[in-house]
């Protein structure tokens, strides 16, 4: 929900500097997956996403209830599920089909993911799977990514039924006592359960290990609030805000510079530390005093910012089927200026033609339509919508043939393990080594023995 313009003193308003924080941290998530060496804590870009969702999320919560005295939590969850469930569905439809039509290697689990996806526990979904985030052999699932929007939409479920209801009986006060304490239970219990020298995927899967960000974002929009400030901020306000925000935003970079995901000081404080740095970034941002917020706010940043969701969720498959060597003879710069068009122009054509018109009220425009149009417009609208929606059918018709087929196929596994490398042509077992650096893909020169080691991260949406 977008409410009036920040300079009216009274709310937050639309901040297109956290757009374009958003677009900075989805650029380091697509280096990060393009595996260019010079970022290895790209996959970070994630939690960054991550506090910037629970602040959004809980400002518009404050909000509402500084301004009306209530929350309508039903209102909430309706504007959430209009911005994340339509660009979803689409990927759901379109990345299964796909699949099953040109990468069958990748099919055979592809049923289960997609319930997960729909029921927003991908997840949990890999843990109960055992399924390493970070080594891969063969083609890595390609709805792995949709780990972190799960991790976000369970935030968003549980989070509001229980910030409103701790705000109402123990105040601002305790309520802010408390979220911080869950942020710092859920770093102790992330430095718990982690092993070092293991592979850390539960860990970095869970929603109970990951939940730092989200509420320290959260803690952020309850006590910070310059906006409805009516005081006149002093002449050395803005310099030293501009300064600290500077500062944070190179303490950002280090990380997406410096940091690796084996690294057992992310897992051990590290996430922590780095919501820090972010909360201090995001005070920066949105404070009426400070300038920094105008160079993240440049409409090249504020144009991706404002797609980076639907850039995260096509990024992923898109790679996925791009394979350097394997699925195109291309590698290095070449094969990114390839993902790269590819991805802007679905997240394009997914923003524009699905996510915009139903976050405007297309659906209920074709409803009061429907309501008044007479005798001889509503065959014509009946025939329009049975074509879209016939098309749509014969989509989840193929689908769900396809998922039928390779859930039945007695030789997929074979495929599957003769595509990893993992059995040779005679029917004996191979090698498969774990991967031990960044995300890697498999060249053609290497493609039956190695293992391709992956991070998928998921920009948060507010």
């Amino acid at each position: 929900m977008r409410t009036a313009s920040a300079s009216a003193g009274t709310k937050l308003g639309y901040q297109p500097s956290l757009d374009g924080l958003r677009a900075v941290s989805v650029s380091a998530v697509l280096l990060y997956h393009m595996d260019f060496e010079w970022i290895p804590g790209g996959f970070l870009g994630v939690e960054v996403f991550f506090v910037v969702s629970g602040f959004l999320i809980t400002a518009l919560l404050v909000e509402e209830r500084h301004h009306s005295g209530f929350v309508s939590l039903r209102g909430f969850w309706t504007r959430r599920a209009k911005r994340l469930l339509p660009a979803l569905y689409l990927l759901l439809l379109v990345v299964p089909a796909v699949t099953l039509l040109f990468y069958r290697d990748a099919a055979g689990r592809l049923g289960g993911d997609v319930l997960a996806a729909l029921a927003y526990v991908s997840n949990w979904w890999q843990i109960f799977l055992d399924e390493s985030y970070f080594a891969q052999a063969g083609r890595p699932p390609v709805l792995l990514h949709l780990w972190s929007l799960a991790v976000e939409e369970q935030f968003y479920i549980v989070f509001p039924v229980v910030f409103v209801w701790l705000l109402g009986r123990a105040g601002r006060n305790r309520t802010r006592n408390v979220l911080v304490a869950g942020a710092l239970a859920s770093t102790v219990w992330m430095a718990i359960l982690y092993e070092p020298y293991t592979d850390p995927s539960r860990v970095y899967y869970g929603t109970d290990t990951r939940l730092s960000g989200l509420l320290l974002g959260a803690v952020l929009a309850l006590v910070w609030t310059p906006w409805r400030s009516r005081a006149r901020p002093s002449r050395a306000a803005g310099p030293v805000l501009d300064v600290t925000g500077v500062l944070a935003l190179g303490a950002v970079a280090w990380f997406f510079a410096r940091v690796n995901e084996f690294e057992p000081f992310i897992y051990r404080g590290g996430f922590l530390l780095l919501d820090v740095v972010v909360i201090v970034l995001i005070a920066v941002l949105v404070h009426p005093s400070a300038r920094l917020s105008r160079v993240l706010a440049i409409p090249p940043l504020v144009w991706l910012g404002v797609r980076s969701y639907s850039v995260y969720l096509w990024h992923w498959p898109i790679f996925m089927f791009t394979r350097p060597e394997l699925d195109v003879p291309l590698t290095g710069w070449p094969l990114f200026v390839l993902r790269m068009g590819l991805t802007i122009g679905a997240a394009e054509l997914s923003f524009r033609f699905v996510e915009q018109p139903v976050r405007n009220g297309a659906l209920g425009r074709l409803r009061d339509r429907w309501r008044t149009a007479g005798p001889a417009e509503r065959p014509r609208i009946q025939q329009a919508v049975f074509v879209r929606f016939g098309a749509l059918f014969l989509v989840v018709a193929m689908v769900g043939l396809g998922l039928w087929s390779a859930a039945t196929d007695p030789e997929r596994e074979r495929m599957q393990l003769e595509a990893a490398g993992a059995i040779g042509l005679d029917g004996s077992l191979a090698e498969i080594s774990e991967g031990t650096g960044p995300a890697s893909e498999p060249t053609a020169a290497t493609a039956e023995d190695t293992t391709t080691t992956t991070s998928t991260q998921a920009p948060a949406e507010g």
